[in-house]
């Protein structure tokens, strides 16, 4: 029997197949440039749900199934996701509940807002065990031709190899990386369904 996991995987699929052709060959460059583990994802809002990864290379590495639903508020591709959306939508997911996953979760609204100024400046957000305990990641948003965020793409690792990673130059390929899936989108057909 069929599970939801599998229906949203699957609709997701039907919509995002584009994308993730695109994402494909930019995720694997990222895995090869820092042996870390690279998931895509897409909004659902008030979550995230993961739509392709590729493996990292290190022994320990980091793993989530595809499908798996995020939350937007304590993950590092939902905190990119809600940078780029306009404040009215960033409310509306603010008023759909903060929950607390660990010890280092933000989930007062007023500290999540002002991470999400911190990420609108930086580039690129960051989550420090926040959603998963000693998982840590560095976000990006993936905007379409209306400017408003279609995807994100997350590096995640263990959080001790985040405390020694530069994250300023993680958070720059990740820019760079989601800038050329921006423009390799823009460049589709206007008729492509998953670009709409």
């Amino acid at each position: 029997m069929l599970t939801s996991k599998c229906l949203i995987v699957g609709l997701a699929g039907s919509v995002e197949d584009g994308l993730r052709e695109v994402a494909r060959a930019e995720m694997t460059k990222l895995r090869d440039v820092t042996g870390e583990t690279v998931h895509l994802a897409i909004p659902e809002v008030p979550e995230l749900v993961i739509v392709a990864r590729v493996d990292g290379t290190n022994s320990l590495r980091t793993f989530l199934p595809l499908g798996t639903k995020a939350p937007l508020h304590a993950t590092a591709s939902g905190r990119a996701l809600l940078a780029a959306m306009p404040d009215a939508a960033v409310a509306e997911v603010l008023d759909s509940g903060l929950e607390q996953f660990t010890s280092s979760t933000l989930h007062d609204r007023d500290d999540v807002l002002r991470e999400i100024e911190r990420t609108r400046r930086r580039g690129y957000a960051l989550n420090a065990a926040e959603w998963r305990p000693d998982i840590a990641a560095v976000g990006v948003a993936i905007g379409s031709r209306q400017r408003t965020p279609v995807a994100a793409l997350s590096i995640s690792m263990p959080l001790n190899r985040y405390q020694e990673t530069d994250l300023a130059t993680v958070g720059e390929l990740l820019v760079s990386a989601c800038r050329r899936i921006a423009e390799q989108i823009h460049d589709r057909p206007q008729s492509d369904p998953g670009f709409e």
